[in-house]
């Protein structure tokens, strides 16, 4: 709920998402629902323990559009890689 305010507040200087999938109150899927509801071209990486992949991930959630996903735990030099090639593909950073 927390990252929802802070979005909420702050949408026009955030270029990128990072949010687990499970989360207390309020999920990853519906956080970033609601994030893409204020600023849809927003670009979003998820983190989970549960293995999945960005293919299976959009079958699940179709009209979500999610430009990264990450195992948990990981490397933090896949996690750094992760974004810099979203940032690139996208011109932003």
């Amino acid at each position: 709920m927390q990252a929802l305010e802070y979005f909420q507040n702050n949408y026009n200087k955030i270029d990128l998402v990072l949010s687990d999938i499970a989360m207390r109150k309020l999920n990853g899927y519906e956080l970033v629902k609601k994030i893409k509801a204020i600023r849809p071209e927003i670009k979003v990486v998820f983190m989970s323990a549960l293995e999945t992949d960005l293919v299976e991930l959009s079958k699940i959630l179709p009209s979500i559009k999610v430009d990264g996903f990450m195992l948990n735990p990981g490397r933090l030099e896949d996690l750094v890689n992760n974004i810099e090639s979203i940032c690139l593909a996208s011109s932003i950073g």
